[in-house]
C-alpha cells in the first residue's frame, strides 16, 4: 500500500532542472512539467526581477508537443497566456484541477517585449517557481483547505543543458524524471544509461528514449528501466543532437522523490556537467 501511493505520488509530479543558486536569466525558461486533473494541480508564480514593467506569454504543451489547448486556469483558459508584471510585481497563476483524469506536458515562458536596446529586442528578467499538488487518499480536491496534499516546489529552469545525471536510491524510496524537449519542433533522441555506485554500466533493455517535437515525457525510473528496482546509482541522459539548430541537443529535465512511505516529495536537482570551452569557462 506504501509503496503504490508513492509510485501514484511520483507519477503524478514528474519536472525542471534547476542550478543550486537559481540565477535568473533574461528571456524567459521552462517548467519541465506541468499537471492537471485527476486529484493533481499546479501553481505557477511568476515574479519581475527587472527594473521595467515586463511583459511575458507562458506557452502550454503537451506529451506529443501539441499545444495544450484544453488546460483551464485562473488566469484564463488554452494553450497561451499573458500578463505585463510592474517591477518587483509577481503574479500566481493556478491551474483549475477540474479534469477527472490526470493530463500532464510542460511550460515554457517567454518574456520577448517590445522594447529594444543595443542589441535588439529585450527580453526582460522574469523570476519564477511552480508547486505541484496531490490530495492524499480520501481528500476529493487537492490543496483545497483542510485537505491535506504532498507537494514538491521547483524553480523555473532558465537553462538548458545537454546532458543530465539524475542519482536514485531505490532502497528506501521511489525516484521519477521528467524530460522536456524545449529547444526545437523537431524529433529528438535521449540516450540513457544507468550506472551502480562503483561506475559499472547496469544492463537496461531501455537504452533510449524518444522525445517528439517540443514533446515531454515523464516517468517513474523503474517503470522504464525495471533493473533498477532495489538499486542505487546513476542515470545518464544525453541526448542526440538532431537539429541545425540545436547542435549540442539540448533539453531540460529533473528528478523527484518520494518517500516510502508516500507522503513527501523532494526535487532532485540533476548534476550538469560544464560545457567547457577554452578561455570562455563554461557555456551552459
Amino acid at each position: 500500500m506504501l509503496r503504490s501511493l508513492s509510485f501514484a505520488i511520483l507519477s503524478a509530479f514528474l519536472s525542471v532542472s534547476a542550478y543550486a543558486s537559481d540565477v535568473v536569466y533574461p528571456g524567459g525558461g521552462v517548467f519541465s512539467q506541468v499537471v492537471d486533473g485527476g486529484g493533481t494541480r499546479t501553481s505557477i508564480t511568476l515574479v519581475n526581477l527587472d527594473s521595467l514593467a515586463a511583459t511575458y506569454t507562458l506557452y502550454f504543451y503537451k506529451d506529443d508537443g501539441s499545444a495544450w489547448s484544453t488546460l483551464s486556469t485562473t488566469a484564463g483558459s488554452g494553450p497561451q497566456l499573458s500578463g505585463t508584471l510592474a517591477p518587483l510585481g509577481s503574479v500566481i497563476i493556478k491551474t483549475n484541477g477540474t479534469g477527472g483524469a490526470q493530463d500532464q506536458g510542460w511550460a515554457l515562458l517567454s518574456t520577448a517585449g517590445n522594447v529594444t536596446d543595443g542589441n535588439g529586442l529585450y527580453h526582460y528578467m522574469i523570476g519564477g517557481t511552480a508547486v505541484f499538488t496531490l490530495a492524499l487518499p480520501g481528500n476529493a480536491t487537492a490543496g483545497t483547505a483542510p485537505n491535506p496534499a504532498a507537494q514538491a516546489t521547483v524553480p523555473l529552469d532558465t537553462g538548458y543543458d545537454s546532458a543530465f545525471a539524475i542519482p536514485f536510491d531505490h532502497t528506501n524510496a521511489v525516484f521519477g524524471v521528467a524530460l522536456a524537449n524545449s529547444w526545437q519542433s523537431t524529433a529528438l533522441t535521449v540516450n540513457v544509461r544507468a550506472v551502480n555506485p562503483s561506475g559499472t554500466t547496469i544492463p537496461t533493455a531501455v537504452q533510449s528514449i524518444q522525445l517528439p517535437g517540443n514533446g515531454h515525457t515523464a516517468f517513474l525510473l523503474t517503470d522504464k528501466f525495471p533493473e533498477l528496482a532495489n538499486l542505487q546509482g546513476l542515470v545518464v541522459f544525453t541526448p542526440v543532437p538532431s537539429d541545425q539548430n540545436n547542435t549540442f541537443g539540448l533539453i531540460n529535465a529533473l528528478g523527484l522523490r518520494a518517500n516510502a512511505e508516500g507522503t513527501s516529495l523532494s526535487t532532485v536537482t540533476p548534476l550538469i556537467p560544464c560545457l567547457y570551452v577554452s578561455g570562455t569557462g563554461c557555456t551552459n
